[in-house]
């Protein structure tokens, strides 16, 4: 009888000891989600930061073309006036 309870109790320990390693493979895994999903979340942030900077440089040169476009008109206006 003794002998069977302690099968009994061997059992549950594997038993128990699988389950603590499923859990913490299960746990490991979580972890890996969450830095994945960071890590998504930082590719998408930097695929915004570029189109930011992307916007801005066109910015930049739309302002350095208004300024040509403005400088020329007055040049126009200047050659016009020395006529």
């Amino acid at each position: 009888m003794r002998h069977c309870s302690a099968r009994g109790y061997c059992m549950k320990y594997e038993l128990l000891q699988r389950a603590r390693r499923y859990c913490m493979k299960y746990e490991v895994l979580q972890q890996a989600r969450g830095y994945y999903k960071q890590y998504e979340v930082l590719q998408g942030a930097r695929g915004y930061c570029k189109q930011y900077e992307i916007l801005q440089g066109a910015r930049g040169y739309c302002k350095q073309y208004e300024v040509l476009q403005r400088a020329t008109g007055y040049c126009k206006q200047y050659e016009a006036l020395q006529r």
